[in-house]
């Protein structure tokens, strides 16, 4: 079996494999430098992401001690203005009885004093 054809046409099939398997090659080495890619990717997403949790973690701190702080304010303000209010309220009704003291006074003196000259 020393067909120079057939030994040919080995050669043209070996040929065309080596072709085949440098191409595989070539996609495979391809496809490795993708997964590199991604791989590294993937690291900065998921740095990116602790990054983002600690950002947010902070934030949310943050924003609950601005409500804490205003909710201790609001309630100071509160107390305050309920302060004032009672004041206020007892001033009034102060000067209402003093008013009513006063006008029983008047009314009193103007009984002693009687009724006056009858009109004609």
């Amino acid at each position: 079996m020393t067909d120079p054809d057939f030994l040919q046409r080995i050669d043209g099939h070996m040929s065309r494999a080596n072709e085949f398997m440098n191409r595989g090659n070539e996609l495979m080495a391809r496809g490795n430098e993708l997964m590199d890619g991604v791989r590294e990717e993937l690291r900065r997403s998921r740095e990116t992401h602790d990054d983002l949790r600690v950002f947010i973690r902070e934030e949310r701190l943050r924003a609950e001690r601005f409500t804490q702080n205003m909710v201790t304010a609001t309630r100071a303000f509160m107390a305050e203005q309920s302060a004032a209010l009672r004041d206020v309220t007892d001033e009034l009704r102060d000067l209402r009885q003093e008013s009513r003291a006063q006008r029983e006074a008047v009314l009193r003196m103007l009984d002693r004093l009687g009724p006056g000259p009858a009109s004609a």
